[in-house]
């Protein structure tokens, strides 16, 4: 594979699928040139060891985006130490944008193996977390593997759930954060008030996005599904327009995704839950610092006008 790969002098994305290195695999002390954005993809449901990822992500000489999709690690694998990982080079390069995306599993073990490579973290700029969950027993090598972007990191895409045990000082980690985006799935997100609340103590944090996604959503269930969350919408408004006044430059962005697949997407109930929470916010709305965004951007046939919220 390696030679294949160098002899590609034009390739920038390489997309890995379920492609395991084994511990009879001879290591290479020739790496592959550098890569735009790599991603790591294991869609299915079997588990990989930390020492195959590792292996894999060490085979690279440099990459700028780095995605692991789908990447579940065997909880309880022997101990990896220099041993299990002789002769193979961890990996030495520091991508600027990171994703991990549909972990199905607990987060500790991926994130133990990261933690391994000095660089892999030093210069994330931008954190994507998509379709994972943080619980408890995550917490703490989560904590650690944020500290370990505390220099660089500009931008955080939460993970959708956070337990109540998290600490108050996550953000304030980060001082070089600007953007906090918290996703919030209208049918299993947790209360983000938490995180939220601790906005402020990030005095450089500018812009708060807000990402409401309607799967599984259902006719006729939007305006109940709106009034049931009316008592955490307004705790939410309360938090954003604290921190939003300290500074004329901080804002709100309200987005509305149908991540539905094209075929599947259905624009009149999309369109029916928008309605009944686009006007969500409107204190923030009258201060002029909430901004509405519709994704993809042709939803915006919608049939009604959302002029005043732009």
């Amino acid at each position: 594979m390696l030679l294949v790969l160098n002899q590609l002098p034009s390739l920038a994305n390489l997309e890995l699928i379920n492609v395991v290195v084994g511990g009879n695999h001879q290591p290479s002390r020739e790496l592959v040139r550098h890569i735009d954005d790599l991603s790591i993809i294991c869609p299915s449901a079997d588990q990989i060891s930390r020492e195959s990822l590792m292996r894999l992500l060490g085979l690279f000489r440099s990459v700028s985006a780095l995605s692991l999709i789908g990447i579940g690690i065997e909880e309880t694998p022997p101990v990896m130490d220099n041993v299990s990982m002789a002769g193979w080079p961890l990996p030495q390069y520091a991508p600027k944008h990171l994703e991990i995306i549909y972990i199905d599993c607990p987060l500790k073990p991926l994130f133990s193996a990261m933690l391994l490579s000095r660089t892999l973290l030093q210069r994330v700029e931008s954190l994507k977390m998509d379709e994972v969950e943080c619980e408890v027993s995550d917490i703490d090598v989560f904590g650690r593997l944020i500290a370990q972007m505390s220099s660089s990191l500009v931008y955080f895409e939460a993970p959708d759930f956070l337990p109540e045990v998290l600490q108050d000082t996550l953000l304030v980690r980060l001082p070089k954060l600007e953007t906090l985006h918290v996703r919030l799935r209208y049918h299993c997100y947790s209360d983000p008030a938490r995180l939220l609340s601790t906005v402020r103590r990030n005095p450089n944090i500018r812009t708060v996005i807000l990402e409401f996604q309607f799967p599984y959503a259902m006719p006729g269930k939007a305006k109940t599904m709106r009034q049931e969350a009316a008592q955490f919408i307004t705790a939410w408004e309360d938090i954003l327009l604290a921190w939003a006044t300290t500074n004329s430059q901080n804002r709100v962005i309200l987005v509305f995704d149908n991540d539905d697949e094209p075929h599947e997407r259905d624009w009149p109930l999309f369109d029916e839950y928008v309605l009944h929470y686009a006007d969500m916010f409107p204190r923030l709305r009258e201060k002029g610092i909430l901004k509405l965004k519709l994704n993809p951007d042709e939803a915006c046939h919608i049939q009604f006008t959302l002029c005043h919220l732009r």
